[in-house]
């Protein structure tokens, strides 16, 4: 089974989309909570930063 996140990961694999930063930011402001250490997890397996 594959989270959120991990559907964002293969989203910006594919190309599908640009930024995982970007939509995650618009996720939080939507109220989904999303843990920091998390959050930047992701961002480094995504080879973004802040």
């Amino acid at each position: 089974m594959t989270g959120t996140l991990g559907i964002l990961l293969f989203a910006k694999h594919l190309g599908l989309i640009t930024s995982v930063q970007e939509v995650l930011e618009a996720l939080i402001t939507q109220g989904k909570p999303i843990n920091p250490r998390l959050y930047q997890e992701v961002l480094s397996t995504a080879q973004e930063s802040l």
